[in-house]
């Protein structure tokens, strides 16, 4: 395993430990791993102050209308409209390629009319772009929430998976919306953000605050992922594929594409494609080494097209820089009601 220069490898251990367990407390991530759980907490700071890890909160997939939505733009302006889709919160990612498109943006809206709205009253008048084409995701059969580092043992695995277990807690209650979308915003910032923090910052009563939030955290409605800097991952090449295959095969190759290290997305569409992958991949070469093991292991899916991500301006609502490090800002939360 090629461990990023400038990670450690009780970095490693300590993120791919918060892949497993994202809310997990010092003392018992220090446990598992061997170290004292202040200087668990101390790593884990400096690392997110570095702008390299971060944990984050989004609606999930069963509560939103997905779209995959692929710009081609006119010479020299692929950055001007990444610039301005990204002031949007229903753009969560902007991944700027090379292939058939310029840039992908996965789309987020509360439901179909939203989603028609912002495609058709938004990014279709957008001037400088030569091209449109959307892709409706229908199913997500994996996502980015279980990708990890792999940099624990099994028994260690197993050990953080236990502290991942969800605790059914016996307060909890209801917010009202607009407190409740405050502390989901909140949590989207931090996800490991305390109820006596989140009461700070919004001014809620802490009670309250601590029931509300684990009502949040329990109902399945929000996903809370630990996410790493893709240059800081070991994995630092992108690629999107577009692939076809029969209806009726569509279950059976998902099922056979999941297994696949280093899935970021794998997920039904409709259009032109009925299946699209994204995958992390350690370099460029391995995109056609990659093509080369579904052509023999699934056989029945045709890869009809590929892209390659330069950079990712903007990964769930957070910007990042041009090398892929975590800025710190948010232009929005991703959408909740």
């Amino acid at each position: 395993m090629n461990a990023s220069p400038t990670l450690s490898e009780r970095d490693r251990r300590l993120i791919h430990a918060l892949q497993i367990a994202p809310r997990a407390s010092w003392s018992d991530l220090g446990r598992v791993l061997g170290i004292d759980p202040v200087t668990v907490a101390r790593r884990w700071a400096r690392l997110k102050s570095a702008g390299i890890a971060w944990v984050t909160a989004y609606p999930s997939s069963q509560d939103r209308t997905l779209a995959l939505v692929e710009l081609e733009c006119r010479p020299g302006q692929t950055l001007d409209i990444a610039h301005a889709l990204a002031q949007d919160p229903e753009a969560q990612t902007i991944d700027l390629t090379a292939g058939g498109r310029n840039i992908l943006v996965t789309i987020g809206c509360r439901n179909h009319q939203e989603l028609g709205d912002y495609v058709l009253e938004r990014m279709s008048p957008l001037a400088s772009l030569d091209g449109m084409r959307t892709h409706l995701l229908t199913g997500i059969h994996k996502d980015a929430s279980s990708w990890q580092l792999r940099a624990l043992d099994p028994g260690e695995v197993v050990a953080v998976q236990q502290l991942a277990e969800p605790k059914r807690t016996t307060r909890r209650g209801s917010a009202q919306p607009e407190s409740e979308a405050a502390i989901f915003a909140e949590l989207a910032r931090d996800g490991r953000a305390t109820a006596a923090e989140l009461s700070s910052r919004l001014s809620l009563n802490v009670d309250k605050t601590r029931a509300a939030m684990n009502s949040i955290l329990e109902s399945g409605r929000v996903v809370v992922r630990t996410e790493i800097a893709r240059p800081h991952s070991g994995r630092p090449a992108y690629a999107w594929y577009f692939l076809r295959t029969s209806a009726r095969s569509v279950d059976q190759v998902l099922d056979k594409l999941s297994p696949l290290n280093d899935v970021r997305l794998l997920a039904r569409s409709v259009g032109p494609y009925n299946i699209i992958m994204a995958m992390w991949l350690r370099t460029i070469g391995d995109i056609q080494k990659l093509e080369m093991v579904i052509e023999q292991k699934v056989p029945e899916v045709r890869i009809e097209d590929r892209s390659l991500v330069f950079r990712t301006p903007k990964h769930l609502g957070r910007l990042l820089t041009s090398t892929g490090i975590n800025t710190g800002q948010m232009t929005d939360t991703p959408l909740w009601a």
